[in-house]
């Protein structure tokens, strides 16, 4: 997916919350054409938020063994905290 297909989308989605929006406040059930365009908004949604469309960011990420510093670094701190867990204040 690319930016082509985000600008593609963003008409049908914004029809779909229309139209979602609609049916909550009417307190119906959408007709056959209102499925219809929310499915293919929700499919276009599902498509565009994928997370995980490329194997690997860059060559190194790719390496055996390889971890990003962001989670290097977090680790780290919570080896040196007391608190493990996280705990609501009172």
């Amino acid at each position: 997916m690319g930016m082509t297909d985000l600008i593609n989308a963003l008409p049908v989605c914004m029809e779909a919350d229309k139209v979602a929006k609609s049916l909550r406040q009417e307190k119906r059930e959408p007709t056959a054409d209102e499925a219809n365009l929310i499915a293919k908004a929700d499919a276009l949604r599902d498509a565009l938020i994928q997370v995980d469309v490329f194997e690997h960011a860059t060559a190194e990420e790719a390496q055996p063994g390889y971890v990003r510093p962001a989670l290097v670094g977090t680790e780290e701190r919570f080896k040196e905290m007391d608190q493990t867990v996280f705990k609501e204040a009172a």
